[in-house]
């Protein structure tokens, strides 16, 4: 039921804008007069040609470039809403049962999160061959612009998108707060423990990636990522620069070879 819950708020946060949401229609969102969205990079440009475009033209176009929005909360009532948000979306070159399992494989987190150092399985709650899956995970991750590393423990769930957005995959996965909601890592390797208060912790709110089948193509995923983090190593006017820097990093990272 909560993952249930995860799933169907995450299906909400996407659907705030017209260009990412799914087919599914989500009733009663909560999201949908407290998001407002900011094109961001050559966002605005590209949706422009799309008016222009076949379909075939606008997937090539779309294997190359992405589309980025940051977002911010418009009330104060929900948890995070000081802290920006960020969307995208483009097209990876591999099918989307392949590119789940790339995302989901510990092992392979390095081929697409150069900011990566490890990611490992603490518990792990259902794994089964059809697509779903639950478990929480240890990741240690560096930040950018510091000579610090953030460790945090990350609940991951995935299941098989619906119809009408079948042929895909959900992702979702948000730190878990028991104890400390996070620490760092110092340049000698020595963990710092975070402080109780609000502006000490590390966390994941919203990390989202919904993997859709491109018509036509069944060696494409049409990939949506939604994600918001609070770091205390990255001050909040930098947040911002490191979020799309982050984006932009990881599409890139995910369309080479290496990550095939």
């Amino acid at each position: 039921e909560a993952l249930d819950a995860m799933v169907t708020s995450a299906m909400a946060l996407g659907s705030t804008n017209a260009e990412t949401a799914l087919l599914t229609e989500v009733s009663e969102n909560p999201f949908q007069s407290k998001v407002q969205w900011k094109a961001e990079c050559s966002t605005n440009k590209l949706l422009r040609q799309k008016e222009r475009l076949s379909e075939e033209e606008w997937i090539s176009l779309m294997e190359r470039e992405i589309l980025v929005w940051s977002g911010k909360c418009t009330t104060t009532d929900t948890y995070g809403h000081e802290l920006p948000l960020f969307l995208a979306r483009g097209i990876v070159p591999s099918s989307p049962e392949e590119f789940m399992n790339l995302l989901w494989d510990n092992s392979r987190t390095s081929e697409y999160n150069q900011f990566c150092i490890e990611r490992c399985n603490l518990l792990v709650v259902e794994e089964d061959h059809d697509g779903r899956g639950t478990k929480v995970v240890r990741s240690e991750t560096r930040v950018p612009f510091t000579g610090l590393s953030v460790v945090l423990s990350t609940l991951m769930h995935v299941r098989k998108l619906e119809a009408p957005d079948d042929e895909g995959y959900v992702i979702v996965s948000r730190s878990l707060t028991s104890g400390t909601a996070g620490t760092h890592v110092n340049e000698t390797g020595v963990e710092q423990q975070q402080g109780g208060g609000q502006e000490g912790r590390n966390e994941i709110l919203w990390g989202v990636n919904f993997l859709r089948s491109v018509p036509g193509r069944p060696d494409l995923t049409d990939l949506t990522c939604i994600s918001q983090v609070r770091s205390s190593l990255v001050p909040l006017f930098l947040a911002h620069r490191v979020g799309i820097m982050a984006v932009e990093n990881c599409f890139v990272a995910m369309r080479s070879p290496k990550a095939r």
